[in-house]
């Protein structure tokens, strides 16, 4: 992990090229070129001198908080000032300090407790975002849960308010869906959820969503439609490309067809479940027709 030192004393510097030769540091005499360092690489431990010409130590660790919250910060200083070192606390969130001149084994055991901490303040952060989108995602499709569909119907019903936009939600149902899971396994359905996943959302644009909400349950959020003629278009265009064959790993051609209920909406007078619960009614209309594929349009 990288460690980046900043001092204007090149007999310092010096020092510290010779005696921390088993860490990956950067070092640097002038604070502008450090910044740029900050830039371009990622730093797990971010030591600075207190008092230098053109930007003090608090300055730059501050600059470093703001680019690099968790990179660990220690600031060096010769002067013991208690309103110095308040202030590094209060604007850096300095972890440590250490006076000059230093011991160089104490330094080093320094490094070695903020490369740890550092360490694991990424590793919480990482199992932090890993349980936020295992949370908000399906498992298997690795599409936006009920949940995150939900936030992004209420995120497009205030922005259609605002902007006097409309939005469509289609509910999709597969048909001939279960014969696939009784005649080939659950694997095999398996990668026919994933393949209709991957159509669907090929066939609507990057600002649109595509959710999983059920076992064969899809929903399709579509943002700022001009006309309602176009969210039947698309309704039909997503219609064909899951009744196309789907082939799986192990040559086994599979077709499913689906029913889906397009509902529109246009304001933010009724709760995102109403609006999945009204596109899913009409969803049901289309399968009243016996398994065919079909699309059911309210407007």
């Amino acid at each position: 992990m990288k460690i980046l030192i900043l001092d204007d004393d090149v007999n310092i510097l010096a020092s510290m090229k010779r005696n921390l030769r088993r860490f990956d540091i950067s070092l640097f005499s002038n604070p502008h070129e450090a910044i740029e360092a900050l830039n371009g690489s990622t730093f797990a431990v971010a030591l600075s001198d207190m008092q230098m010409p053109g930007l003090n130590g608090v300055d730059f660790l501050e600059h470093v908080k703001t680019v690099s919250p968790h990179t660990v910060r220690i600031m060096l200083t010769g002067y013991a000032n208690l309103n110095n070192t308040m202030d590094a606390i209060n604007k850096a969130s300095v972890h440590r300090f250490l006076t000059k001149p230093f011991d160089i084994n104490n330094l080093i055991c320094v490094l070695d407790d903020a490369i740890e901490l550092y360490r694991q303040t990424n590793e919480q952060q990482t199992k932090t975002e890993e349980y936020l989108h295992q949370s908000l995602h399906d498992t298997l499709t690795g599409l936006p849960n009920r949940a995150m569909l939900s936030d992004r119907i209420e995120v497009a019903m205030h922005r259609c308010t605002r902007e006097m936009t409309l939005c469509a939600l289609l509910f999709i149902d597969l048909n001939k869906f279960k014969p696939i899971n009784d005649t080939f396994g659950h694997k095999v359905g398996d990668e026919v959820l994933c393949e209709v996943a991957h159509r669907l959302k090929n066939g609507v644009r990057s600002a649109d969503t595509v959710a999983r909400i059920g076992g064969d349950e899809f929903v399709v959020l579509l943002n700022d439609i001009k006309d309602p003629h176009d969210a039947a278009a698309l309704a039909e265009k997503l219609l064909k490309n899951m009744e196309k064959p789907i082939t799986s790993i192990t040559g086994i051609e599979c077709s499913v067809g689906a029913s889906i209920g397009v509902t529109l909406f246009k304001n933010a007078d009724v709760p995102a479940d109403a609006v999945i619960e009204k596109a899913d009614r009409l969803m049901y209309e289309a399968k009243k027709a016996g398994g065919k594929s079909r699309v059911i349009f309210d407007t």
